[in-house]
C-alpha cells in the first residue's frame, strides 16, 4: 500500500498527543506542577514515513525527510488545565507540518479530539 518505510496514523498521533497533553493536566490538577512545565514529544526513525489515516481520504501526499521529530511545549501549570483541547491541536498541527503538510484541517482535527475525548 505506502511505497515509504512506513506510516504515521493521523487519528492516531492526534489521541496518543491528547493523552500526554491530558495526563500533564491530571499531574497539574493534583500539585505536582505548580508553575510552568515542559511536555516533550518525540518521533523517532520516521525519514521517508508517509502520513495516513483508514477512515478518510486526505488530500496530498506528505512524507517527512527528517529522522527525529520533535515538538516541546512550554506551558505555565494554570493555563495547562484551561486550554488542554488547544494544546493538543496546536502540537498536532505542528508535527504534520513537519511532514510538509502545510495546512492541516484544524476543524476536522478538533472533531475527531472532542470525539475522542467524550469516547464517541
Amino acid at each position: 500500500m505506502y511505497d515509504k518505510p512506513g506510516y504515521i496514523d493521523i487519528p492516531n498521533t492526534l489521541y496518543n498527543i491528547a493523552e500526554v497533553i491530558e495526563f500533564a493536566a491530571r499531574l497539574t490538577e493534583k500539585g505536582i506542577y505548580q508553575d510552568s512545565l515542559q511536555i516533550s514529544i518525540q518521533i523517532k526513525k520516521v525519514k521517508g514515513f508517509n502520513l495516513a489515516a483508514k477512515d478518510r481520504r486526505w488530500h496530498g501526499h506528505y512524507s517527512t525527510t527528517a529522522n527525529i521529530i520533535e515538538k516541546r511545549v512550554e506551558v505555565n501549570a494554570r493555563d495547562l488545565l484551561g486550554q488542554t483541547a488547544n494544546i493538543t491541536l496546536d502540537t498536532t498541527i505542528d508535527i504534520l507540518k513537519s511532514f510538509g503538510w502545510d495546512n492541516p484541517p484544524r476543524d476536522i482535527l478538533e472533531n475527531d479530539l472532542k470525539k475522542f475525548l467524550t469516547g464517541k
